[in-house]
């Protein structure tokens, strides 16, 4: 019995740390606020936003560097960083930051923390920006309110124009657009063009499907899927 609990109550202490290493290197995810307390108590912090530089120029974390995973030359570019130094490391909802974290340590760096959640995480959390650009509102909850209020089905597709999983969900949300019409609604709504509504609604991570029946959210789904999960609720 021992040797099973033992092994057993390891693991649940390394779910809880959500730590993870590879080789000697350590990679850390952790929450916004406890993100920034880190940043601030480690005077040789390197900070990396791996967005791409138009969402850059939109707003950062003040004194983070720009080094855009999507570029042809992300690699190249960690030469200018100090290896044995920690690297703060985010991107928008997390997914570009993880792949990122992962090619840190893969390239040697020893101490890694990512921010949970990205900027949109940050965002909703209140925290402080640097270089904000004003940008429209977009819609209003109460715009969207009625949007979703419907007798039949309606459909919001949250996506954003540089997001690769959205991309490859769009001619699935297209598909049951056609299949379906008449009995389901397609809203579509791009995070960036609607900051303070998806703030409102907790908007995470995307792609994000909501599902609504005369108005109420009977279903959601965060990430790809396929036609058939989808179609499964309107059944």
């Amino acid at each position: 019995m021992k040797a099973f609990i033992l092994p057993l109550l390891s693991l649940v202490i390394l779910t809880i740390t959500s730590c993870s290493s590879n080789g000697t290197g350590k990679l850390s995810t952790i929450d916004p606020k406890d993100f920034l307390e880190k940043l601030n108590a480690t005077p040789e912090a390197q900070l990396i936003d791996v967005r791409t530089p138009e969402e850059f120029q939109e707003g950062s974390i003040a004194n983070a560097i720009n080094i855009d995973w999507n570029g042809s030359d992300f690699v190249n570019q960690l030469a200018s960083l100090d290896k044995n130094a920690p690297v703060f490391i985010y991107c928008l909802s997390g997914g570009r930051s993880a792949e990122a974290s992962q090619a840190l340590l893969d390239n040697g760096f020893q101490e890694v923390y990512e921010l949970d959640g990205g900027f949109m995480a940050w965002n909703n959390e209140g925290l402080p920006l640097a270089n904000a650009v004003e940008k429209s509102s977009g819609l209003t909850q109460e715009e969207y309110t009625k949007l979703v209020t419907s007798d039949g089905y309606v459909l919001v597709d949250f996506s954003a124009e540089w997001c690769g999983p959205c991309k490859k969900l769009a001619p699935i949300v297209a598909e049951i657009e056609k299949d379906y019409k008449g009995k389901v609604t397609i809203v579509r709504i791009d995070v960036d063009e609607n900051p303070e509504l998806s703030q409102a609604l907790n908007v995470n991570s995307i792609p994000l499907l909501h599902l609504y029946k005369k108005g109420n959210l009977v279903w959601e789904n965060v990430g790809l899927t396929e036609k058939s999960v989808i179609t499964e609720q309107l059944k």
